[in-house]
């Protein structure tokens, strides 16, 4: 008996290996092999099982090799600090966006206020401009009131004491711009009065920012980074390989740790050599929604070698168990259910390819299936 076996025999024995009571859903019949399950009519109606059978079909090679997913080349664009200065929100917002965020094509993603040279102390400037401000003021309004005397006298015309009276107006606002600038340049005196606009290079994502709202940066400091949405997947084969490689067909890219399997289409650009005897081929992913740079794949590249006939099984049929063991539920009989071993070798689309298992035209669960372990194994009890 092997240490699989003998676990997965245990945990029957402990956890449904007592007699099953007449009026039950199923009797289970435990075995090291896998056990059999007779279900009720009614229990096999309320699991809602679907049968699906293994059959034979063409398939072919694949090379499986591991990938990194990268931007496509020219859609990755790193904004540096044009000059010193103080890191700014975009128009409207009170904080800087975060990673994670779309943008499009010039968009504003934050902005810079530039500090001023060391010999230019903008609350001195500021001040002076205050300064001639009020006092065009004072001689606005004076003229203003002398206009008004002459008109009464009859010496001007009402069109003189209008002008007067306009340039008043505009002495007034250019004093309260003033005080603005003043209450600004006391804050940070360094600091100059129009900030720059930090945009996107092109449509995409926000994949990092190096600052916060506030921060103080020098001149060539990255602040951040966008990238565009189109995806590649970089693998590396060995040169030898390369004449077995089918160019024109897809490659199925898997992201490890999920099971979301995409298709990759080759890029015409020769090969780009690398460590020892390896080269990298480039694939662009059809539909990389989700996927971020950086992230580790599994990739499967179709070989030029003529399809094989191969044993197969629908992937929704599979069952694993504690041990990474790999099982069907197949139906030998009305309302019988026996768990039978299987070795599956790769994925193909819907459909597991089998090294080993039942014989082609067996019908096995596809929908019910983990219902089916839990009432043999009383997991989930």
């Amino acid at each position: 008996m092997t240490v699989t076996n003998a676990a997965f025999l245990c945990l029957a024995l402990v956890a449904g290996g007592a007699p099953s009571p007449k009026n039950a859903p199923a009797k289970v019949d435990h075995a090291e092999t896998g056990g059999t399950i007779t279900l009720k009519p009614e229990a096999e109606k309320r699991l809602a099982i679907t049968l699906g059978k293994i059959e034979e079909r063409a398939v072919r090679d694949v090379l499986v090799r591991s990938g990194r997913i990268d931007s496509a080349p020219g859609g990755r664009g790193t904004i540096a600090a044009p000059v010193d200065g103080t890191i700014l929100p975009p128009p409207g917002r009170k904080d800087l966006m975060l990673p994670g965020a779309t943008v499009t094509e010039g968009q504003v993603v934050m902005r810079l206020l530039p500090l001023v040279a060391p010999d230019r102390n903008l609350e001195v400037e500021a001040k002076r401009d205050f300064e001639l401000a009020r006092a065009r003021l004072d001689m606005a309004e004076k003229r203003s009131a002398r206009m008004k005397t002459l008109l009464k006298e009859g010496a001007v015309d009402v069109a003189a004491l209008e002008q007067a009276q306009t340039e008043f107006d505009v002495a007034k606002a250019e004093l309260e711009a003033a005080k603005k600038r003043v209450s600004r340049a006391a804050r940070n005196p360094m600091a100059a009065d129009v900030s720059l606009s930090l945009r996107a290079p092109h449509a995409g994502v926000v994949m990092s920012s190096a600052v916060a709202s506030g921060q103080a940066v020098t001149r060539g400091a990255p602040l951040f980074e966008v990238v565009a949405e189109g995806l590649w997947v970089q693998v590396p084969v060995y040169v030898g390989a390369l004449p077995k490689i089918d160019e024109a067909a897809k490659a199925t890219v898997r992201v490890l740790g999920s099971e979301v399997r995409r298709t990759a289409t080759r890029v015409a650009r020769p090969p780009v050599p690398g460590a020892g005897s390896a080269v990298t081929l480039f694939y662009a992913i059809d539909d990389g929604e989700g996927l971020t740079p950086g992230l580790r794949a599994t990739v499967e590249l179709p070989l030029n070698e003529v399809a094989q006939a191969r044993r197969v099984a629908p992937w929704s049929s599979i069952v694993w168990d504690a041990n990474g063991g790999a099982w069907v539920y197949a139906r030998t009989a009305p309302l019988t259910y026996t768990r039978k071993r299987v070795e599956v070798a790769r994925i193909v689309g819907d459909v597991a390819v089998l090294d080993g298992g039942p014989p082609v035209g067996t019908e096995v669960a596809t929908a019910g299936v983990m219902e089916l372990f839990g009432t043999e194994t009383g997991i989930g009890k």
